[in-house]
């Protein structure tokens, strides 16, 4: 595009803007999408804890442990990074309140 198409733009999306502001409607288009799930695989996350594959196997069984969900998507299983991060700071959160009741 020329510049002088781009300016004709720009002056009409002020134009639209200006409109939209008198009639007090603030237009929405400028929100940020949503940020899309990051998800991580077994592999993943025996990595992220520092051990081994298997190990992250047998702690998804064990319920005591309450690890977040699973999800399986062609034989692999997966977790939501968001749902790991909430899961190890009520662990964090949970192993500083047992130290202090020790004091």
């Amino acid at each position: 595009m020329s510049d002088t198409t781009i300016d004709l733009i720009q002056r009409r999306l002020d134009t639209i803007e200006s409109a939209l502001a008198d009639a007090g409607i603030r237009p929405t288009f400028n929100k940020p999408s949503p940020k899309a799930e990051i998800w991580l695989t077994r592999r993943q996350q025996a990595e992220r804890w520092g051990v081994s594959v298997r190990t992250v196997e047998r702690r998804s069984k064990d319920q005591k442990l309450g690890l977040p969900p699973e999800m399986e998507i062609n034989k692999r299983w997966f977790r939501a990074l968001s749902k790991i991060e909430a899961w190890e700071r009520a662990r964090v959160a949970g192993s500083i309140s047992k130290s202090a009741d020790c004091e």
